[in-house]
């Protein structure tokens, strides 16, 4: 099932994304970096890497290219996993998997198989949060080696360890 937020509420992400970085992230985002946040081609690249099934068509290279503005964004999804709204749209979203799900099991004999609907919700939702802190770190770390390789340390801080 491919499942994209992004592709299914274009604007109505946008507006979550905006508010929810805007309103929680502007005490550790600070006024330059926001100014990127409120950019639509910085959001739906985001979506598109947290949101990817595959991640073969360049997300992770389309969030790159935005280099260290996105960065706060990055710490902030790696540290708290996808937004309250996007949870809420991902509970709603599995509650109606779950329904339909159900009724199919009932149909067809199946439905002592079935997890309850809140260990359901809670196992997709916890893969959920760990994608999103995954493919966040996962951008730093090549957020970090791409501006390693282009800032050579100077020689005094350099920490040789034995």
């Amino acid at each position: 099932m491919d499942f994209n937020l992004y592709n299914r509420y274009p604007f109505r992400f946008h507006l979550i994304l905006t508010a929810v970085f805007w309103l929680c992230g502007s005490h550790t985002i600070g006024a330059e970096t926001s100014k990127i946040a409120e950019q639509p081609s910085v959001l739906k690249a985001l979506a598109d890497w947290f949101e990817c099934i595959e991640c073969v068509d360049g997300e992770l290279q389309q969030v790159l290219a935005y280099g260290k503005d996105v960065k706060p964004l990055l710490l902030e999804a790696r540290r708290s996993g996808p937004t309250p709204a996007v949870r809420e749209q991902y509970r709603r979203h599995l509650g109606t998997a779950y329904r339909q799900l159900s009724e199919y099991a009932k149909a067809h004999g199946l439905d002592a198989q079935l997890p309850d609907k809140q260990a359901y919700i809670s196992m997709y939702m916890q893969s959920i949060e760990s994608r999103y802190q995954g493919r966040a770190a996962a951008a730093l770390e090549k957020l970090s080696a791409s501006s390693a390789t282009e800032t050579p340390a100077s020689p005094g801080r350099l920490r040789l360890i034995p």
